[in-house]
């Protein structure tokens, strides 16, 4: 049987816009944490919240850098038909980084209460 011949069309653009508006959301997830730190009148004080917008900012940063990393190695990618393994690294190590921080927001914010 032969193989089907592959068409991305605009799969491409997609992928890398998807990496973009993801990078984005975590940065402005750790500004809205950092502002939440410096406003807001917490009981033990600003350096917990510091400390998570800190850790979510390492999380952005790395989400940015995958993003324009990640932009040239598509086409590559996706000519393999297979996801580039450092990149799945660093998008799965963000986004745990990124749940961890939450969580760690949400238990705060219950303990403070």
């Amino acid at each position: 049987m032969a193989a089907l011949a592959r068409d991305p069309g605009l799969q491409t653009q997609r992928t890398a816009l998807a990496w973009s508006r993801t990078a984005l959301a975590a940065w402005v997830n750790a500004l809205l944490v950092l502002r939440a730190a410096l406003v807001l009148d917490h009981p033990v004080g600003p350096a917990p919240m510091l400390a998570l917008a800190g850790l979510m900012v390492v999380a952005a940063t790395a989400l940015t850098l995958a993003a324009w990393w990640r932009r040239p190695t598509l086409d590559e990618s996706l000519r393999q038909c297979a996801p580039h393994p450092s990149a799945m690294l660093v998008a799965g190590g963000a986004a745990a980084l990124a749940s961890a921080a939450g969580a760690v927001f949400v238990a705060w914010q219950a303990l403070s209460a």
